[in-house]
């Protein structure tokens, strides 16, 4: 069919779908320089979270079930997070560190139920020692090429819900009018939430957002919902390991990573030892574009219209070539039949061997009588029937009706039912050749038999001897 958008087809797909446009590139600082400025060290990011219900209460600290890994037993509503954050073509990698302080000295005077603490580490203090928790997050940009990432992969912990693996949850990021990232999560029928983060400062190097969520979890009294907000400056990373240790040592954390103590690089993945990084199979699984192919292919180019009318038109005129050519060749091998049935006839009844220029007039004017009903009584005209008669009443064979028709057809010159004699004539003129034709084959059939005759008067004077 050839390529599309060419003077036939109609124009590519990939022209006003992205999608299908194979020079679209699959990285996500392409698809939005956004991701560039969102890339980098954010910190330390000063967050809030409230819970809506029960009079707008502030979260609570909760004891802690060692067996269940549930619970959070410090204070949660005022937080401290620090974010790296890596682009590097499709894949996204967002490693944050929230830090907590120490629950207050009225939760920590109460006594945990069996088998529960008032704190997550046996170790900490309740009311001196504070927490950290990590969250990372993977992700890809999509077949969309809209600069959406879709996060594929998420650790949680350590210790309080952790988790480390594909996430149950939908959650997505995008972009928005350039200046900010929206972010939806969403496990359907448990628990939902958005935030939306927007740049400010010169040079984009300050966030700021606001994020709302629902919860429906099985068991939980009430539905609640939660609002919260964070407020970030960029930084280099000669400022973030340092602040970042200050953070540990602030919150009383009981063991600082040694890459912080250290001032090195933050590892590839920070969950290690209780989670993992997603391994390469795990990126391609879950359809990472740089080592996938698209489900959006470019379809076989299609004509347009005046691609469709030339191709009609062409078609046409092939057909009705093929059409006209077969007709004649079907007329022409008609023609020749009937011709040959009549000239054989002709032949057969004058018993004429000679050409046809040789024929007496008044043998074609008999053989014209005879046709027309005999030589008494005839009207001068070869009707129809007549003709048909003769050509059947001969050894020849009998002809087709359709090869008849044709013959009478061509005979009847002027098209008025009649055969005249000098229609006859004609006629007889046009099929010459293969009149001579047959007399010649009727000459040597004669021969023939006039030398078997021959042969055979000599073999009985033989034998008479």
């Amino acid at each position: 069919m050839g390529n599309c958008s060419s003077l036939l087809t109609k124009p590519c797909l990939g022209v006003s779908d992205i999608r299908y446009d194979s020079s679209a590139s699959n990285n996500l600082v392409d698809q939005d320089l956004l991701w560039s400025q969102y890339t980098g060290y954010w910190g330390p990011i000063l967050e809030r979270r409230n819970t809506l219900s029960e009079g707008n209460a502030p979260r609570e600290p909760s004891f802690y079930n060692p067996i269940q890994k549930a619970g959070w037993p410090y204070k949660s509503d005022v937080f401290t997070s620090f974010r790296m954050t890596t682009t590097e073509g499709t894949r996204f990698k967002s490693h944050r560190i929230y830090f907590y302080m120490p629950a207050s000295a009225e939760f920590c005077s109460q006594t945990p139920p069996d088998g529960m603490r008032n704190t997550v580490d046996p170790n900490q203090v309740c009311g001196h020692h504070g927490n950290v928790q990590v969250m990372e997050e993977f992700g890809t940009s999509t077949f969309e090429k809209d600069g959406v990432i879709n996060l594929i992969w998420v650790n949680v912990g350590p210790e309080s819900d952790e988790s480390s693996g594909i996430p149950s949850q939908e959650t997505r990021m995008s972009t928005v009018d350039g200046s900010a990232v929206f972010t939806y999560v969403n496990r359907p029928g448990v628990f939902t939430y958005s935030l939306t983060e927007t740049f400010y400062g010169d040079g984009h190097d300050h966030l700021i957002g606001v994020g709302t969520g629902a919860s429906d979890e099985p068991g939980a009294p009430n539905f609640k919902r939660q609002a919260g907000s964070l407020s970030a400056p960029k930084i280099n990373v000669d400022e973030l390991l340092p602040a970042l240790k200050n953070a540990y040592e602030e919150h009383n954390i009981v063991e600082i990573p040694a890459w912080v103590k250290n001032g090195e690089e933050h590892p590839n993945c920070l969950a290690k030892p209780w989670g993992r990084c997603p391994t390469e199979n795990d990126w391609c699984s879950q359809l990472d574009p740089s080592c996938n192919v698209s489900m959006y292919q470019e379809p076989s180019a299609s004509l347009n219209g005046v691609g469709i009318a030339l191709v009609s038109v062409i078609t046409i005129g092939i057909v009705s070539f093929s059409f006209y050519f077969f007709k004649r060749y079907m007329v022409a091998n008609q023609r020749k039949r009937y011709t040959t049935h009549f000239a054989k006839q002709m032949a057969d009844h004058l018993g004429h061997t000679g050409s046809i220029s040789q024929l007496d007039p008044v043998e074609l004017q008999n053989e014209f009588n005879r046709i027309d009903g005999g030589l008494q009584g005839n009207d001068g005209l070869i009707q129809k029937d007549e003709l048909w008669a003769w050509v059947q009443s001969g050894k020849m064979g009998v002809m087709s009706k359709n090869d008849f028709d044709a013959l009478f057809a061509a005979i009847d010159v002027d098209g008025d039912g009649d055969v005249s004699f000098l229609e006859f004539c004609g006629f007889m003129a046009r099929c010459g050749s293969a009149y001579d034709k047959e007399a010649e084959a009727l000459l040597s059939a004669n021969d023939k038999q006039d030398n078997m005759k021959g042969i055979a008067k000599m073999v009985a004077r033989k034998k008479i001897e």
